[in-house]
């Protein structure tokens, strides 16, 4: 009678996790899995079984018993488009000084607030209004939160984030170059 660790030996190369142990001394199958899914055991294989875990390596015959190595791989430093990324998600601090408690808050940099919030802020600045010609114009805060600006607030706005946005991407350039980016500060002013 025989033990034998199972797997799938239809998984792509590689290790192959063991799925389960079978004991022919102990059991009385009534059919076995296909042989190629098969390795047999020693008594050592088969007594360590259940200390960590096991993989079946491709090689000699059906492959080899291994214990996985399960330490996990290191964490790839982050590539410069990733720290942009991040920096952009994080948005900009804004702080009103006209209405503290209404405006003061983080706003998002992301290209849909960039596209919408651009274009209102360039429509008020030549002179168009706002839209609907409405006096003040309602748009979200990163968590969701509308906030309402007037003409100057919106320009003072899209301002800011243009010129936060500049400063980084320009920098994201510097580091992409073999330079080391100096990060500005993610704050605006409004009135």
């Amino acid at each position: 009678m025989t033990r034998y660790a199972y797997f799938d030996n239809e998984l792509p190369e590689g290790p192959r996790p063991v799925i389960g142990w079978i004991d022919t001394e102990a059991v009385a199958y009534p059919s076995l899995p296909a042989a190629e899914n098969l390795v047999e055991l020693t008594d050592e294989q088969w007594d360590a079984r259940l200390n960590g875990r096991w993989v079946i390596v491709p090689g000699v015959g059906n492959g080899v018993l291994t214990q996985a190595d399960d330490t996990p791989p290191p964490t790839p430093e982050p590539t410069i488009d990733d720290v942009l990324a991040a920096k952009i998600a994080d948005g900009i601090a804004i702080t009103s000084f006209g209405d503290p408690e209404a405006l003061s808050c983080t706003m998002a940099l992301d290209a849909v607030t960039m596209e919408q919030i651009g274009s209102v802020a360039r429509d008020a600045a030549s002179g168009m209004g706002l839209p609907a010609g409405s006096p003040v114009f309602v748009y979200p805060d990163i968590n969701g939160q509308p906030r309402v600006f007037t003409e100057a607030r919106i320009i003072a706005l899209y301002r800011a984030q243009r010129d936060l946005l500049y400063g980084l991407n320009t920098q994201a350039a510097i580091d992409r170059h073999g330079g080391t980016a100096a990060w500005p500060e993610q704050i605006g002013t409004i009135p």
